[in-house]
């Protein structure tokens, strides 16, 4: 708990709405590093009279007494013109308005046209459902709204709702995976030959991978549209933006109104860079600094943390102290489990029936009760509904959430944010900020999280209002991207030939389309129609079987998992988690926490994808040691590029990604365990392996030096500051670029085996080739330059030695000798004829492609009518069955990992595997030449 200091004089401080931040941070020994102001500005309202608005319409605005702002009477003007408008103005400014009177203005016309409107996340539709039916009914017309996203189900009610529903709220998920392949079905088709009108809210967030396929799934509903002949009009709204001109026009290839003039009202704001004291653990203090607002104030704050783990912490840590004070408990350690909540009843996985204490509804009696709650992705559909029911109606003392609530969802009454680190640029702290100060003057603390890019502002805190805003990311260029389009628009019986067949359109010779497409998508969709796809994305084909549309979902999602408390009979769902997530928040014997309840990780099945938990005291868990990545560069095929700058070997090429974990600490307050796997029964949980472990395939640009090998040389350090530069100064979304730092495990001249390396790679699905832009022409220089800066201003507190420090400078002197291309030796996989393949060794591993990637362990090779198999298993096989079965994949089914895979040759002729000498592969492909 919270150590008040100086009694009497901070509970004044505190007393009513308008606090004294900068006292209130003094009194509890934050240091204060910087104040500023945004000022306030008055409403300007215009009236609506001059405009030429249907009946509807105009009963819709008389709720407007006082007229309306500026641009929302623009935008309207242009929409009534027949444009495609977007609205680009701060957060709260009323752009809603705007999409509700152009729909009016459609539906007035043509009773019969059907409104898309499309919003980027699931809550964000779900909260402006409610709004559009009060808007619509507010007119006098019997205008339907309906809604669908993933959480309506089945599709007999989806097809429906596109039936009886005038406006359709929609995600662009829900559009590319279930609309877009269910053309065949009439229901879906009449209701695209009747949109008359498209809205897309926050078009500011369809940035990097997301955005980038979202432009894409856009120019395919023109697409469509053209061949029914149809145009709908598109009307969009956009947080301040860096050049939203060409944001528009790559994410739709469209041309746009821009409207830009605000005249809504804004209270003042003021904000403050806020240092922690340090004394406590970096939570402890963040908690500290917020109890106060919740526990002596009616002031309501929204605090912003950019990770999932640390909402649920510090919400945790809050609830308990509310929960000791209700008992009479003052202890001052919030971490302490000594204390254990009257609801908390530990029990083992075996209880019965008869001896169960927690029930599921205990979960609602906390999101009613508790008057600080978390809110981030990955809960149940009725446990986030109900937070954003308690967060509209005005019964929440505070929110701490992850940037789900970043977006345009209205949350009233809200007077202080807490921002835990500096947001991500300049358009994400203004729509933090955006969320309170609606109602009163606003007061915004930005808490230093110690990372690199906080010291960075702190360290120039006159920036933070100055920097410049959001760029927009769309890769629309990238090959993989294109292909997952052209597969769902051109393939053979995609979407194009489905309309065409609808609507019996005479079959064109050759594929073309209106719509203004990136370079070379047309190319690629005759090439897929032709079966001549590029070699590249051959694997692309495979994998998407005849559902493209679901097998390349629009954002970098992963496998996800379930997270299920089961007591007897009952089972009880906990939200979802994606496989990266589970290497960080649910490992085995991890302590998970769900809206501020916590619960112990018992057990994972990888088949069902679901992750088994227990109730557990609030004790918290951290990967001890660290989460260990490894880096296996596939230099034996699909080298990109390589080249060397002196005594510097750069490389582009395909990795495989292993993260690693093997073991984990845990804290009971003060106390700590640290715990190996495997684990044998401690804490009551058993897990065999020795590590917990994920692979995952991507492409990455690999840099080498003699003098990473080099002793006190610190690459790992190098590698996390080439990092950040490369982020700082290349405008990609920062969860699409990860590093690390490895040795190579083979030598293939130049290579030599054991030399270490830094890897900046992809961390998306198929691989976008983004991190290719290390290796262009003096780009690695200039992140070089920078990251030597960043390591010499945070030389003193990450205690980096000269010896690192040096190696800058070694690096920098290299990029600027000249480059001279390379072959890296003999190819690996060389053309033997058709009698040999090769194969995995038997007592070896690889693998297993089409069960995410888990390691499987060879048991020997076989031919059978389809093709040349493994028999072989799987490690999570093994943990989840009593007598494993045995699984019998094709060979292509099962990747090497290079350098630890051993492999041979699979003699066809022979049935026989030889490991083959370089020599002999040599003369092998001679003989067939000779042959030829």
């Amino acid at each position: 708990m919270l150590i008040l200091q100086g009694g009497l004089y901070l509970v004044s401080i505190l007393k009513g709405k308008n606090m004294e931040i900068q006292n209130y941070l003094s009194a509890i020994n934050w240091g204060l590093a910087w104040k500023d102001s945004m000022p306030a500005s008055d409403a300007k309202y215009y009236t609506t009279q001059d405009l030429k608005l249907s009946n509807a319409s105009r009963i819709f605005l008389k709720t407007f007494e006082k007229g309306i702002y500026l641009h929302q009477k623009e935008a309207i003007q242009n929409t009534i013109e027949g444009k495609n408008v977007c609205i680009s103005t701060g957060t709260a400014s009323g752009k809603t308005l705007a999409f509700h009177v152009a729909a009016l203005e459609h539906l007035s016309r043509n009773p019969s046209a059907k409104i898309m409107a499309i919003y980027p996340m699931k809550a964000l539709g779900r909260e402006q459902e409610s709004r559009w039916i009060k808007a619509m009914s507010s007119s006098g017309l019997d205008i339907s709204v309906g809604r669908i996203d993933g959480s309506v189900t089945p599709s007999a009610i989806r097809f429906n709702i596109l039936a009886s529903s005038q406006v359709v709220i929609l995600t662009p998920d829900i559009i590319h995976a279930w609309l877009l392949s269910s053309l065949s079905n009439k229901k879906v088709l009449s209701f695209l030959q009747q949109v008359d009108l498209i809205i897309v809210d926050e078009v500011h967030t369809y940035s990097g991978v997301f955005g980038s396929n979202s432009a894409f799934l856009f120019r395919r509903l023109q697409h469509l549209f053209k061949m029914m002949k149809k145009k709908p009009q598109v009307i969009c709204a956009s947080a301040t933006i860096e050049n939203p001109e060409k944001h528009l026009e790559n994410l739709f290839g469209l041309n746009f109104s821009l409207i830009t003039k605000d005249s809504s009202p804004k209270h003042q704001v003021d904000i403050y860079l806020a240092e922690p004291p340090g004394v406590h653990d970096f939570l402890t203090e963040v908690v500290n600094l917020l109890s106060p607002l919740y526990e002596k104030t009616n002031s309501r704050f929204i605090t912003f943390v950019d990770s999932r783990k640390q909402v649920e912490l510090i919400s945790s840590i809050i609830a308990r102290n509310h929960s000791k004070e209700e008992s009479g408990n003052t202890d001052n350690d919030s971490n302490d489990s000594s204390v254990k909540d009257e609801k908390e009843i530990e029990l083992s996985e075996d209880t019965s029936d008869e001896d169960v204490v927690y029930v599921p509804d205990e979960i609602i009696e906390v999101l009613n009760e508790i008057n600080v709650l978390p809110y981030r992705a990955g809960y149940e559909e009725t446990d986030r509904a109900k937070i954003q029911e308690r967060l509209s109606n005005g019964k929440l003392s505070g929110i701490i959430s992850t940037s789900a609530l970043e977006l345009g969802i209205d949350i009233d009454y809200l007077e202080t944010c807490v921002l835990v680190g500096v947001p991500p640029s300049s358009t994400s702290l203004r729509q933090r900020i955006g969320r309170i100060g609606r109602h009163s003057k606003g007061n915004v603390i930005v808490i230093n999280a110690g990372s690199i890019y906080d010291q960075e502002v702190f360290a120039e805190p006159e920036s933070l209002l100055k920097r410049p805003l959001a760029e927009s990311t769309l890769y629309l260029e990238n090959p993989y991207v294109q292909y997952i389009h052209a597969l769902c628009l051109a393939r053979l019986g995609g979407e194009h030939d489905q309309v065409e067949a609808a609507l019996n359109l005479h079959p064109l010779s050759e594929f073309s389309s209106a719509v203004q497409w990136p370079e070379k998508f047309i190319w690629l969709c005759e090439q897929e129609r032709s079966g001549q796809i590029p070699r590249e994305l051959q694997s692309m084909k495979s994998d998407s079987g005849d559902s493209p549309n679901y097998a390349f979902p629009l954002r970098d999602v992963e496998t996800q998992f379930k997270i299920e408390h089961r007591q007897g009979p009952r089972i009880e769902s906990l939200g979802s988690l994606s496989y990266g997530q589970l290497m960080r928040e649910a490992y085995p014997g991890a302590v998970y926490y769900y809206a501020t309840m916590s619960y112990r990780v018992t057990k994972i099945l990888f088949k069902s994808k679901t992750v088994i938990v227990r109730r557990e005291k609030r004790y918290t868990t951290k990967h001890n040691p660290p989460l260990h990545t490894m880096v296996f560069p596939n230099l034996q095929e699909d080298i990109y590029q390589s080249h060397t700058q002196g005594d510097l070997i750069c490389i582009e090429s395909h990795v495989q990604i292993r993260e690693l974990l093997n073991g984990f600490e845990e804290r009971r307050g003060s106390a700590k365990q640290t715990y190996k796997y495997p684990l044998s029964g401690e804490i009551n949980i058993f897990f065999d392996l020795p590590a917990f472990t994920r692979y995952y395939f991507t492409t990455g640009a690999l840099i080498t030096h003699p003098i990473f090998n080099e002793e006190k040389v610190e690459v790992s350090v190098i590698a996390q500051f080439l990092y950040e530069a490369f982020v700082l100064l290349i405008p990609y979304e920062r969860q699409d670029i990860n590093f690390g730092s490895d040795k190579f495990r083979i030598q293939i001249e130049p290579l030599k085996k054991d030399r270490k390396f830094i890897a900046i790679y992809d961390q998306v699905y198929g691989s976008l080739r983004l991190t290719s832009r290390v290796l262009e022409e003096n780009v690695l220089n200039c992140i070089l330059l920078k990251a030597k800066q960043i390591a010499l201003s945070r030389q003193e507190i990450d205690n980096i030695n000269q010896q690192t420090l040096d190696a800058f400078d070694v690096l920098i002197n290299e990029t600027d000798k000249p480059r001279n291309l390379i072959s890296l030796g003999q190819k690996i996989i060389p053309m033997l004829g058709n009698n040999y393949i090769r194969v995995i060794l038997p007592e070896s591993k690889g693998l297993l492609l089409t069960v995410n990637n888990e390691e499987f362990s060879v048991e020997r090779v076989y031919f059978s009518p389809d093709g040349l198999r493994y028999e072989g298993k799987t490690i999570h096989q093994s943990i989840e069955n009593t007598f494993p079965p045995k699984s019998h994949p094709l060979i292509d089914h099962v990747r090497e990992i290079p350098g630890e895979s051993e492999m041979g040759y699979y003699n066809l002729a022979t049935g026989l595997i030889e490991n083959l000498s370089q020599k002999q592969i040599l003369a092998i492909e001679e003989s067939n030449r000779e042959k030829k």
